[in-house]
């Protein structure tokens, strides 16, 4: 079997693991994002490198699997001393090149790992905020609140007040009605009186039954 071809069976043994392994590190079914809470963010973020480094290392362990079989195939096809020779290296470069991919993997995850990190933090600043804001306009509303019984317990004070002033005048204004009524009732009687007297001592003047209030005094 000639050299390019056992090389060829090897190399092509690391295509499909190889490719795997590159896309694996960024590619998982749980992601942290900005519309997640921050405890899901995180929790996310921490599920997604798992996951990636599990495939990174899955991949791994299957591209050696491939590169393995790859090497003991060619192995069986090899005849000279040469060509299991390059079998040989061919191998190595194999396992390093997996080897390589897994570390660039691992670092892929890495960074990923970190954005969503920072990511997740400018989350959990969003929701302090908006906790601060939520408090904030909670606490107006209280002061609003008891703002608005305060005012409502001054009118109905206020009220209770005029209220009772207007009834307080009113007692007045009648008691003072009824004092101008006796007073009136009072003065008329007196000068009826007053007329009554006044006529009858006119009347004994004249028939000369009561002295005249001017003169001499009997002796």
């Amino acid at each position: 079997m000639n050299k390019k071809l056992i090389k060829t069976l090897l190399i092509s043994s690391m295509i499909v693991p190889s490719f795997v392994l590159a896309e694996e590190a960024t590619t998982t079914s749980v992601t942290a994002s900005t519309t997640q809470t921050s405890t899901a963010c995180i929790k996310n973020a921490n599920t997604g490198r798992d996951e990636a480094v599990a495939k990174a290392r899955d991949a791994y362990n299957l591209a050696v699997k491939d590169a393995q079989e790859a090497r003991k195939k060619s192995m069986e096809q090899a005849s000279t001393t040469e060509a299991k020779k390059l079998v040989a290296n061919t191998y190595k470069e194999s396992i390093k090149k997996a080897q390589d991919l897994r570390v660039e993997a691992r670092k892929i995850s890495d960074a990923k790992f970190k954005a969503d990190g920072l990511m997740c933090k400018e989350v959990k600043k969003a929701e302090d905020k908006k906790k601060v804001e939520m408090k904030k306009a909670e606490m107006e509303k209280k002061k609003a609140e008891v703002k608005a019984i305060s005012e409502k317990k001054k009118e109905e004070v206020k009220a209770v007040r005029e209220e009772t002033k207007a009834k307080i005048d009113g007692v007045r204004a009648e008691n003072k009605a009824k004092v101008e009524n006796v007073r009136e009732e009072n003065k008329a009687k007196i000068d009826a009186a007053r007329m009554d007297a006044k006529k009858k001592v006119e009347e004994a003047r004249r028939t000369n039954t009561v002295p005249p209030t001017t003169g001499t005094v009997a002796q």
